[in-house]
């Protein structure tokens, strides 16, 4: 019996050993790894970038746009024209007389009607460039200023500058009459008249002034304490108008020529 016990036992034994063979089958269930292969899927990214190449079209189409900016820069051209508008203007006798004696300004130098023609007149505050070549007779009735120089020099006859308030210039030539009821200020003024014109100031404020044959007068009151010089050269005087201003005579000795020394004139 023992015999038969122990064949059965292997018997049994024996027949466990196919259930080992299931364990092997499911192997087989791992060759499903190849079935991962979804890179194909990627493709369809790579699609897509075709999609970018419009941006360019975009960046070509803006650019004509930004030339219409340079097509307005000619209307710019139109702003000298408004350099060219002057505060004098162009006035008959009777005007000038009315403006002078709205204001009770009387000229030293002559009578109202003995003013020399063509008239210039300009009211209130005036600013300009530069006076030069007066013809005729220019007046202001209120302060000048002038950013460069007066020179006033004879064009047809002897010109005349009539001014009722201050006058501020850098150098001031005046081959004519000059006649300023408020303040002459200026670097350098220079009277080169020849005796048949003057300058008439209410005051004076200059660094130098040359006086060539030519008076230099106050009006109004207490005109004599308000002439301020740094250097003061009359020519009546010869050996102290060089002791004062000494570049005058280095351009001619035996005959100073006021108009190129001014020319001289540092600017």
């Amino acid at each position: 019996m023992k015999a038969n016990t122990k064949k059965v036992a292997k018997a049994k034994t024996k027949a466990k050993a196919p259930a080992k063979a299931k364990t092997k089958a499911k192997a087989p269930a791992k060759a499903k790894a190849p079935a991962k292969a979804k890179a194909p899927a990627k493709a369809k990214t790579k699609a897509k970038a075709p999609a970018k190449a419009k941006a360019p079209a975009k960046a070509k189409a803006k650019a004509p746009a930004k030339a219409k900016t340079k097509a307005k820069a000619p209307a710019k051209a139109k702003a000298p024209a408004k350099a060219k508008a002057s505060p004098l203007r162009p006035v008959t006798l009777a005007v000038v007389q009315d403006a002078l004696a709205a204001v009770g300004f009387d000229p030293p130098h002559g009578d109202v009607s003995g003013l020399p023609k063509p008239y210039s007149l300009a009211l209130g505050s005036v600013t300009l460039d530069e006076l030069r070549d007066v013809s005729g007779t220019v007046v202001v009735v209120g302060d000048l200023r002038v950013k460069g120089d007066v020179a006033l020099r004879r064009v047809s006859g002897l010109p005349n500058l009539v001014v009722t308030g201050d006058v501020t210039a850098r150098h001031v030539y005046a081959d004519a009459f000059l006649v300023v009821g408020g303040t002459l200020a200026a670097l350098t003024v220079i009277g080169d008249v020849g005796g048949d014109g003057g300058i008439f100031v209410g005051g004076l404020d200059a660094d130098t002034v040359v006086l060539k044959d030519t008076a230099l007068e106050t009006i109004g009151r207490g005109g004599k304490g308000r002439i301020r010089a740094r250097r003061l050269a009359d020519l009546e005087s010869p050996a102290k108008a060089k002791k004062a201003v000494p570049e005058l005579f280095e351009l001619d000795p035996e005959d100073v020529p006021a108009y190129t020394y001014f020319l001289t004139l540092p600017r």
